[in-house]
């Protein structure tokens, strides 16, 4: 489409000076096939977040630990919901393993400090039935 010609890669590779708002523009464009309205919000919110807790603009050298991860701390510290915390991790790693891969920067991407749990797939454990006193008179059907 015509909007993807501003993204069209130039022959300069990002350095780790690059902001991450730049970044995510790249890769809304270049990853994401159903870059919806709301995922590039998600991925501008999420930046905009990290670049208060950093209390600047963040850059592709920004995407590592331990800093990443006082960011979500910070973040859980506001009470904001574990999930919603997790969303934004996952926005960070994400562009975090899509600079790693293009060799953007060094150093991929390690384990999520916070454990992720989609509640819509939320285990709820099978209470025993209770079959009442006439259950072991059943046996004979």
């Amino acid at each position: 489409g015509i909007m993807l010609n501003i993204f069209k890669r130039t022959t300069a590779k990002p350095q780790p000076s690059e902001t991450l708002s730049q970044l995510a523009k790249l890769y809304i464009a270049t990853k994401l096939s159903h870059s919806t309205s709301r995922s590039v919000r998600g991925y501008r919110y999420t930046v905009a977040r990290y670049a208060e807790h950093l209390k600047r603009e963040p850059v592709l050298a920004d995407l590592r630990e331990p800093s990443i991860g006082k960011f979500l701390k910070a973040r859980l510290a506001t009470g904001l919901k574990e999930t919603s915390v997790a969303t934004e991790q996952n926005r960070l790693y994400a562009l975090w393993r899509f600079a790693f891969d293009n060799r953007y920067i060094n150093g991929a991407p390690g384990k999520k400090p916070i454990p992720y749990r989609d509640p819509r797939k939320r285990v709820t454990p099978l209470k025993p039935l209770d079959y009442g006193p006439n259950y072991e008179a059943l046996d004979f059907l």
